[in-house]
């Protein structure tokens, strides 16, 4: 996790989120949620059945469930998808620690066409996933989801 996102996250927990911050995630306008718990959509283009995204992102998640209800899109590469049994203690998993994961399949080739590819998908269920669910955050990791979230109407 990058220093600026785990700053922007500690201080928007601890209530002190810096003016700096504030005019890029104005927390002050977002709607109540019906529990106490605000609703996450959380981006990554780094799969979570990677060594790295499971080590960073879902241990990451999983201190914030108590105060946070997390929907995880994620680009799995197709030779982890296809481990249906790491696929399913992963899920077992997510849905201990309460995050609704939602892989998606990473497409490689060809480059350019296959990365726009995964951001329409990631258009797509952004969009898709705002309207049925209580989201009020939105987390990026990396630039591709970041641009697919920047694409979505507010």
């Amino acid at each position: 996790m990058h220093d600026l996102e785990l700053q922007v996250l500690v201080e928007f927990r601890k209530g002190i989120l810096s003016e700096q911050y504030r005019e890029h995630a104005d927390v002050s306008s977002m709607p109540s949620n019906s529990s106490s718990k605000k609703g996450v959509l959380y981006l990554s283009y780094t799969g979570m059945l990677e060594p790295l995204g499971r080590s960073q992102v879902l241990s990451y998640l999983s201190r914030l469930g108590g105060e946070f209800t997390f929907t995880l899109l994620s680009f799995e590469k197709p030779g982890t998808m296809a481990d249906t049994n790491a696929n399913r203690e992963l899920h077992a998993e997510c849905v201990d620690l309460g995050i609704n994961w939602r892989p998606q399949m990473y497409h490689h080739r060809p480059r350019l066409m296959a990365t726009v590819w995964d951001l329409m998908i990631l258009l797509w269920l952004s969009l898709r996933y705002s309207a049925r669910r209580d989201v009020q955050l939105v987390h990026c990791r990396s630039y591709i989801p970041a641009i697919g979230a920047w694409l979505c109407p507010a």
